[in-house]
């Protein structure tokens, strides 16, 4: 190597080493989920009308993009809730636990100050990002616009992952199955039939 071509190769790893510093001082940012977590607020609800009950659905929004959904039941169940921050997706629901993934941002449609409450396709990961599910669990735990029972629930989903073919069947009809008035006569298959209308 001559002398010229050792110059311009030392040149060429300065400017690429104070690149690196510029970028890291005017970084715009180090993702912090607990202040992710504090910048959350109730934005809205909304009822979506099943064939067999009410679903109400909560939003929660927070900085750069991030969301909280939860999507609860006539009896107050949480079914499925989502953590959205950065395009990842840590999302819990009683027929198949936990899953994470992401979203492209063509499909995000990433604007500031914009959510896209419609979200279709999310790309799930073949293996559980460990990490994704810790980062979820800090947001929770910094949100304080949450009721403590919702907050509870939440937690639970995220630690616990719950799933209905993991519950005993006295738990399923605890949790989902209809009540209806005692002192109607109806038959023991009657009774059972109407739980799960």
């Amino acid at each position: 190597m001559t002398g010229l071509s050792m110059k311009i190769l030392l040149q060429k790893r300065k400017l690429m080493t104070k690149k690196a510093r510029i970028h890291e001082i005017t970084s715009p940012f180090l993702f912090d989920p607990s202040s992710v977590g504090r910048s959350m607020k109730k934005l809205e609800m909304d009822v979506i009308q099943t064939s067999n009950q009410e679903v109400v659905s909560y939003w929660y929004h927070g900085e750069n993009q991030s969301a909280v959904v939860v999507w609860v039941d006539e009896k107050k169940n949480i079914i499925k809730q989502q953590i959205i921050y950065f395009s990842q997706v840590v999302e819990w629901n009683i027929l198949e636990g936990i899953r994470t993934g992401w979203i492209a941002e063509e499909e995000e449609g990433l604007r500031p100050n914009k959510i896209n409450k419609d979200i279709k396709d999310i790309h799930y990961d073949q293996e559980l990002q460990k990490m994704a599910i810790s980062q979820a669990i800090q947001i929770i735990e910094s949100m304080d616009c949450l009721e403590e029972p919702v907050y509870q629930a939440l937690i639970r989903n995220l630690k616990e992952s719950p799933q209905i073919s993991k519950m005993s069947s006295h738990e399923v009809m605890t949790l989902f199955g209809q009540s209806y008035n005692k002192k109607t006569k109806l038959t023991w298959w009657q009774k059972l039939l109407f739980l799960f209308k």
